[in-house]
């Protein structure tokens, strides 16, 4: 699913546009390969401010900026905002922060976010421990489903 909204993202919107000043951030969604052949590596940044503007840098092999990078950027829709902000209420997460699995694999691909609301950072670990997966997995579910309209296809 991440490999179809990282091609539609980059297929659909243009270019980032400089901004004199730009929104606080809401959420920051990245996704890594994990540990292949440079050839096959990939890394994926999501950001999505409070305004609504949304940025994707998608960077090839094990770089993380110039020619192998390439970032686009959006609008989220209102209620795709709001959905997040509901998600990360429901989840408990800014009261009981997710805790980290014990037990983390070593080489694969690997997950997280990090969201800011109400003054507080919350951090979505790529591997929460066995009772916080599914509040950290709603969360995250709410960020990537709130990619502009068209975008996952």
């Amino acid at each position: 699913m991440l490999r179809r909204l990282v091609t539609a993202f980059l297929m659909l919107v243009s270019p980032t546009a400089g901004h004199a000043e730009q929104a606080a951030v809401l959420a920051q969604y990245w996704s890594r390969s994990g540990t292949v052949a440079p050839a096959y590596a990939w890394s994926v940044t999501l950001v999505i401010r409070v305004d609504g503007q949304a940025s994707l840098t998608h960077c090839k092999r094990y770089d993380t900026e110039g020619p192998n990078c390439t970032t686009r950027s959006g609008m989220v829709a209102p209620d795709r905002l709001q959905a997040i902000r509901a998600a990360l209420a429901a989840s408990g997460l800014i009261q009981t922060p997710a805790r980290e699995a014990t037990d983390v694999p070593v080489g694969g691909g690997t997950s997280g976010a990090t969201v800011h609301m109400d003054g507080a950072t919350v951090v979505l670990p790529p591997f929460p421990a066995e009772g916080d997966v599914a509040r950290v997995a709603a969360v995250l579910q709410a960020i990537t489903a709130a990619v502009p309209e068209g975008l996952g296809n």
